[in-house]
């Protein structure tokens, strides 16, 4: 696939603002990843519950069911980059702060949960903004290939952070790794203080709640949006809750270590980035119906070949198809969302898509939990890979229909805008 990427696939590229953007997002998210190994390992390792680990990722997702919808009106109101350099702040202190309690010795689960719902709300808040800030870097003539690099990133971060997270908690424990992720913030608090983004003060109108109902409205009277969203929706509550099921498979069904967990992470990182090169290649295809619905597709046959496998390799082979599916898919549901969207209400509708993709982690992580309390690791696998097979097939036919059309969208120049 690399000897097909020529210099258009860089177009994003050109755009200085956008690669100190990109470069510094990969070195933070690589942190972040490095602490879900590590966190999710030692929990578990101390309570062996499979419940706490779904309910961590019930409160760390959980804010987002309350908050994404009111920060996507907030999104397109106040600068976006001043408003992720604020989040990104707070996650550092709460990665810092993760670090110092579990050096000392002192960490309860109680102070994980805390931390972990802070955490949400930061991600709820800044969710909307940030993906809404990707327009203002490059304009509207280069999105689609930025937000392919801008998946690429998130996904090249799971393959770096879980293999080098895995190794380090095995060799230097887990507080060195939280500081690392702590450290990491800075790449992207830094980066955003040194671009230059004008911010255009929008008059209003209406008071914020007309300008939700507004956001909203967009969505309902545009199908290609709401189908979208709703397969994306199915496709994020059963098949993307590995957070939960990657520590439970490794011990239990794997009989691993955190190395193992390390490369099960790894593999399902490597897919991931193999995806999102897919959709950096195939910009254009990214906003159409049929590798949406083909990555949806595979992403639940993915996962029922992993119910069915016992040893490593073949799981990490299985993985290694989920993340490919799943990267694909998500770039792909996001370039289709972006291009039928205007930027004065882009990020209350993005707002949406993020109260999703984060959202339906609660009820996600409590289905997986139960089943996996009730059938093992591998029977939560089964259902979220035949539900994924079962929506997709459902929504293909309209979705071909309304995916198809051309969207009629006017797009800011890069810079221009809120930003």
């Amino acid at each position: 696939m690399v000897s097909l990427i020529g210099s258009e696939n860089f177009a994003a590229f050109r755009h200085r603002p956008f690669a100190m953007y990109w470069t510094a997002q990969l070195f933070s998210l690589m942190g972040t990843f490095m602490q879900n190994v590590a966190l999710g390992y030692l929990v578990y390792q101390i309570t062996g519950s499979k419940w706490l680990l779904g309910t961590i990722a019930i409160f760390q997702l959980g804010p987002s069911l309350l908050l994404s919808l009111p920060a996507g009106v907030v999104a397109d109101r106040v600068p976006r980059r001043t408003l992720v350099m604020t989040t990104q702040t707070t996650a550092l202190l709460l990665a810092f702060s993760l670090a110092t309690l579990t050096a000392l010795h002192v960490l309860q689960v109680w102070e994980i949960l805390v931390i972990s719902t802070i955490s949400g709300v930061a991600i709820a808040v800044e969710s909307p903004a940030r993906q809404a800030l990707v327009v203002n870097l490059v304009g509207g003539e280069d999105l689609a290939n930025a937000i392919a690099w801008n998946s690429l990133s998130t996904n090249g971060a799971k393959v770096i952070g879980p293999a080098i997270g895995g190794v380090a908690t095995a060799y230097f424990g887990v507080a060195p790794v939280f500081y690392f992720n702590s450290f990491s913030f800075l790449a992207m608090i830094v980066a955003l203080a040194l671009m230059r983004i004008p911010f255009i003060r929008v008059e209003r109108t209406r008071n914020a709640a007309g300008e939700l109902i507004e956001g909203l409205q967009v969505i309902r009277r545009t199908p290609a949006i709401l189908l979208t969203l709703a397969l994306f929706g199915v496709v994020s509550m059963f098949a993307m809750n590995f957070p939960v099921l990657m520590p439970i498979f490794a011990r239990d069904v794997l009989h691993a270590g955190p190395e193992g967990l390390g490369w099960m992470w790894t593999a399902n990182g490597l897919g991931a980035v193999a995806g999102s090169l897919t959709i950096v290649v195939w910009s254009r295809a990214a906003v159409g119906p049929r590798l949406l619905l083909a990555t949806g597709l595979l992403t639940g046959v993915g996962e029922l070949a992993m119910a069915g496998t016992r040893t490593l390799l073949p799981t990490l082979a299985a993985l290694a198809v989920v993340g490919w599916a799943t990267g694909a898919f998500m770039a792909s549901a996001n370039a289709s969302i972006q291009h039928r969207v205007g930027d004065a209400v882009r990020g209350r509708v993005l707002s949406a898509y993020s109260m999703i993709w984060a959202g339906s982690g609660p009820p996600g992580a409590i289905i997986t939990a139960a089943l996996a309390s009730a059938g093992g690791a591998p029977f939560p696998l089964a259902v979220a890979g035949g539900a994924c097979v079962l929506a997709t097939l459902a929504f293909a036919p309209t979705l071909r229909r309304h995916l198809g059309q051309a969207p009629e969208v006017r797009f800011p120049t890069a810079g221009e805008a809120v930003g």
